[in-house]
């Protein structure tokens, strides 16, 4: 067992271990400290063991007891911490330290004892939280309250109340946001007048049970005082458990799986919690019952979302949800409207590539989703490609040469040259050849919506674009590479060097990164034979054989990538999530069967390590949500999903339509994880994909499962899922 040291520092988290069980209680499957377990040279998620409600408004964890607002790797949360003490903090006081076996993180419930004999407990509602406290019977009972730039502090003691605010700063532009708080006791207070630090210290005389409310307003403490009566006035921690307990079942139960091994449930709905986080909403409700939400500064009416970053999600969890959380789908596709409106720019994370709103937007559409004016996207979608971030941004709190969040860094070259030119683009663009192939699958996406809604006028201004991959494309040796302003190709090009012209991964890695158009990659490479062995090549060479390049250090990535031990493929991070799955497009899908199947059941556990790479907010997660049920969105924006080799001997599917698409897997086994024949709804199906219409109307897909590879089934080139050269 691994025992660590943690502060008590507790980020709002919910906890309730005595909930009555009335149906199968799927939060008891659920380990909120998946993925907990980091260093800086590794990441196995990076994942924050919070508790909130399925996509509430606020989140807490046990960074100390505080309101962290949200989760993903490389994004800041805000900090309103409580921490639990048994003597006044000061340089001498030891840390106290966490019995790991005490812990218990479930979606509505946190639970850990310390070193110091306290029990420490938490349960989430919406907006709120409550905590209950349990000290040794002859310790104090003190309570640290802090935050990030704490102010306006206010203890009534005879209200048993404390009030202030906290200021969280971006980490990408430092633009600061007020949080107000207001916290309630159960039990009488006295104040601790010395404040150094900007710690503010209660004492609750000796031992016994102290319960905490807390609720938190990004608009003003009058909201803040609305929201906790309309949540937490009068309920006692074990309803507020119990109502986040049911509110997670309901949305767990969308998905029933059967069959696996009790680890396997364990690590699926562990990852089917976190993708139910993410998009987060992020508005309040007024004591008229209006609807609002803060943005910069100025206060707005409607409902926003906390976007992800969408250069992990778009890949997964919107396709997720588009099929399990509809409804809250349609909302948020307006949200990231009203993003745009707000702002100028679409989301993107401001530290990753692309502009991948509009694969988030064309994938809703291509899935019966019309909350959003398709025209009025693609003119807003237009407007940010032909604009640059280092032109409307630099306004002195960013580093130039970093800059790569919004609009199009390199378009007057992407536009004129139909790629960007490296070693160095117009205003010292880097990752030109991951850029160039991101912007063109956005492009295609673009495409993709204008044809889907009848507009000629953007359908021919993308259909430009979409093949501008092909100009990265290097014949003499089949792999994307750098390429100069005069056409030449990097002639130092290594394919085992990261960095440089690529992001986050390395020649190997985005041979394969044209997700929209694996016909169209066939015919570069060669032909069918040619792709085939250069796929298979991927996952032969040597893991270890890699070069840090234009980084300059082994990042993590690159460690994650070695410990794989699967080539050159990297599961741990994002551009490799469909490369599998190409298989399916090269008539070999035997081979996608048996590597899915090593993926899921070797790099992911419900453990602190249960990731290969970052979780990134829902994304790995989704990822194995999906292929653990057997299918996956290999190319968001088109409204079909492709086989794989599903993990369980059945799945259910509840849709909020009322209707159900079961998958059931027959002779299903460890050893046992390629497909021998398939029917749909009873027919046979030879098919490696099926269209979302098809699931949404409810039914079965049966397979049955064999321990030799069938490399007669889905071969044919009318079995093979979409690309983008396929004649329609």
């Amino acid at each position: 067992m691994i025992r660590k040291k943690l502060l008590l520092l507790f980020a709002l988290l919910p906890a309730c271990a005595l909930c009555a069980q009335k149906q199968q209680d799927l939060t008891a499957y659920v380990n909120t400290m998946q993925g907990s377990h980091n260093t800086p040279e590794f990441s196995h998620g990076r994942c924050t063991p919070l508790v909130a409600l399925p996509q509430g408004v606020n989140s807490w964890s046990p960074v100390g007891f505080s309101y962290v607002g949200r989760s993903a790797a490389g994004v800041g949360g805000c900090g309103i911490v409580l921490r639990p003490l048994t003597e006044a903090p000061s340089p001498e006081t030891a840390t106290a330290t966490v019995d790991t076996a005490s812990i218990v993180g479930r979606p509505h419930y946190f639970r850990m004892r310390t070193s110091d004999g306290i029990l420490s407990e938490m349960s989430p509602t919406e907006r709120c939280a409550v905590f209950r406290f349990t000290y040794p019977r002859r310790s104090e009972a003190l309570l640290a309250l802090s935050g990030e730039e704490m102010g306006g502090v206010e203890a009534d003691a005879a209200a048993r109340c404390v009030t202030g605010y906290v200021i969280r700063r971006s980490n990408v532009s430092q633009a600061a946001d007020k949080t107000w708080f207001l916290l309630r006791f159960d039990r009488d207070f006295t104040v601790d007048e010395d404040r150094k630090g900007g710690t503010l210290l209660l004492r609750f005389g000796r031992g016994g049970t102290v319960g905490v409310q807390a609720a938190v307003s990004k608009i003003d403490a009058r909201q803040a005082r609305v929201t906790f009566g309309r949540e937490l006035e009068g309920k006692r921690f074990g309803e507020v458990c119990e109502a986040a307990r049911e509110r997670w079942n309901g949305m767990l139960g969308r998905i029933e799986v059967e069959g696996g091994t009790p680890e396997q449930r364990r690590t699926f709905y562990s990852c089917l919690f976190r993708t139910m986080l993410r998009p987060a909403q992020d508005y309040e409700t007024d004591a008229e019952g209006r609807e609002r939400f803060a943005y910069d500064g100025e206060v707005y009416e409607g409902r926003y979302h906390v976007n992800p970053i969408l250069w992990d999600a778009y890949r997964s969890l919107f396709a997720l949800h588009n099929i399990i959380n509809r409804a809250e789908e349609e909302r948020y596709v307006q949200s990231l409207m009203r993003t745009q409106e707000l702002t100028g720019w679409w989301p993107s994370g401001h530290v990753m590539i692309g502009n991948h709103a509009i694969s988030v937007l064309a994938d809703a559409w291509a899935k019966g989703i019309r909350t959003f004016d398709p025209e009025e996207a693609l003119g807003r979608y237009y407007r940010e490609i032909t604009r640059s971030a280092v032109d409307t941004l630099n306004n002195g709190d960013y580093n130039r040469e970093h800059v790569r969040g919004y609009g199009r860094l390199g378009f007057e070259d992407y536009f004129a040259m139909g790629y960007i030119p490296y070693p160095q683009g117009t205003d010292r663009v880097m990752e030109t050849t991951s850029k160039t192939i991101e912007y063109n699958y956005d492009d295609f996406c673009a495409w993709r919506l204008a044809r889907m809604t009848g507009n000629d006028f953007y359908e021919r201004i993308f259909a430009r674009h979409i093949y501008n991959y092909r100009n990265v494309f290097d014949p003499a040796d089949g792999f994307f590479k750098g390429r100069d302003r005069e056409g030449r190709f990097d002639e130092d090009f290594n394919p085992y060097e990261w960095g440089g012209p690529f992001v986050e991964g390395n020649g190997w890695q985005w041979r394969f990164s044209v997700q929209q158009d694996a016909r169209g990659m066939i015919g570069l490479m060669g032909g069918e034979e040619a792709f085939r062995r250069n796929l298979d090549e991927l996952f032969a060479v040597r893991a270890d054989s890699v070069l840090h390049g234009g980084y300059g250090y082994r990042i993590h990535e690159i460690n994650e990538a070695v410990a794989g031990n699967q080539g050159q493929y990297a599961q741990g991070n994002e551009p490799c999530f469909h490369v599998i799955h190409l298989y399916n497009h090269a008539g070999q899908p035997w081979k996608a069967q048996r590597l899915l199947r090593e993926s899921l059941t070797r790099l992911f556990n419900s453990g602190p390590e249960g990731f290969p790479g970052d979780e990134d907010g829902g994304a790995m997660s989704s990822w194995y949500v999906f292929n653990a049920m057997g299918f996956y969105t290999v190319t968001p924006g088109v409204g079909q999903y492709v086989l794989g080799s599903p993990l369980f001997d059945r799945v259910t599917i509840r849709l909020e339509n009322g209707r159900k698409f079961v998958i059931t897997a027959d002779g299903n086994a460890p050893d046992r994880p390629y497909i021998r024949s398939a029917t749909l709804n009873g027919a046979p199906w030879t098919k490696n994909w099926f269209d979302h219409e098809t699931l949404m109307a409810g039914g079965e897909l049966r397979l049955e499962m064999s321990g030799c590879p069938n490399t007669e089934r889905g071969t044919a080139p009318e079995d093979r899922p979409y690309s983008m050269s396929d004649p329609e």
